[in-house]
Formats: C-alpha cells, structure tokens, sequence
C-alpha cells in the first residue's frame, strides 16, 4: 500500500495493491484487488478481483469483479458486478437496480461518459463510444452499441445491434432492430425487427 489511509482497515485480505489517497481503505477481507488512484475502491469491504485505475474509479463498489479505468469509472454503483467500464465517466451511474434485481451485471463499457445515466437493472450490454447508450435505465439488455450517440436513449430496449454514429439514437423502448451505418433507423424509437444497412 502506498499512500495516506491505503489500506487503512485491512484485516483478512490478501494478495491486494493500494496506490493512492484512500485507496482500498475500508477493504477488510476482499482479495486480489488492484486500486490505483484516490479514492479507487475506497469503499469496497469483502468484494475481491476488481481492478480499479483512475481517481474515484469503483469508489462506491462493495462487490467483486469489476474492472474500471478512467476518472470516476463506475463510481456511484455498489452492487454491481462482472462489468468493465474504460473511459472518463464510463458507467458512472451503474447502481442497484429496482425490486432486490442487482444492476449493471455483465456489461463492458468502452468510451467518454458511456452509460452516463447508466442505471439499468438489465445486463450483458456492450457498448463502445462516446455517449453510447447514455440514458439506459430501465431494464435494457442484450443490446450491442458501437459508435458515437448510439442508442443514446435506450431505456428498456432489448435486443438490439447498432453500428455507427448515432444508429438507431433515438430509439427508446424498441426491441430487436438491427442498423449498421451513420444514423441508420436514427428515427425509430420504439418499433421492433427492423433491419437496416447503409
């Protein structure tokens, strides 16, 4: 442990590295955790194998098994698990999720304030660029984003494949649509099954 209170309150643990002001600093008996940064899982008590580089990267997190890079990386979440978030902001609002159902499990998040709003209580989403599925916070699922803006207003939607800048942005509750190219199905925003390229 390097820095003021890394590690502060470790009992059981094991096997974890702490570099940072507070770093790891209420973890108790979580294993194999790297944290490096201020408040890098600063509050994670027993959860183990997460990886936390950047200041306040998974500093709510009380469970194991994230990965999260970049200032503020899925920083407001406490119950999350199994995702990974890469970018400033990336997954910042993944939290608990509505009805004892854990939010944000299985998700990778790759890009500057992805899933900023990101409150879902749906999984295995993977999403890469910027402001990418944005606004996901009730239950979306399944859903592949790749680009600038897309599915940037998803709420509930699941399903859905979406490729390139600002594809299918406006889609809100719609359900396995299909889109690859700039602003494809761009105005779409609760129809299902479409497909479309070009």
């Amino acid at each position: 442990a390097i820095g003021n209170e890394a590690l502060r309150c470790n009992t059981l643990a094991a096997c974890n590295i702490a570099i940072g002001y507070c770093a790891l600093r209420n973890n108790c008996s979580g294993d194999n955790n790297i944290a490096m940064g201020k408040f890098a899982l600063v509050n994670n008590i027993n959860g183990g194998g997460g990886i936390a580089i950047g200041d306040e990267a998974l500093c709510a997190s009380t469970r194991g098994c994230n990965i999260a890079i970049g200032f503020r990386a899925l920083s407001k979440g406490n119950n999350q698990y199994n995702n990974i978030a890469i970018g400033v902001k990336a997954g910042y609002c993944l939290v608990y999720g509505f009805s004892g159902v854990v939010g944000g499990t299985k998700n990778v998040l790759i890009g500057n304030k992805i899933g900023f709003c990101y409150s879902n209580s749906g999984g295995k989403n993977t999403v890469i660029g910027h402001y990418a599925m944005k606004c996901a916070n009730g239950g979306a699922s399944d859903n592949s984003a790749v680009g600038y803006y897309t599915l940037s207003k998803i709420t509930s939607g699941c399903g859905n494949s979406a490729f390139g800048s600002r594809s299918q942005a406006n889609n809100t509750t719609g359900t396995c649509n299909s889109s690859f190219g700039s602003f494809s199905l761009y105005n779409t925003t609760t129809g299902g099954f479409n497909n479309a390229f070009g």
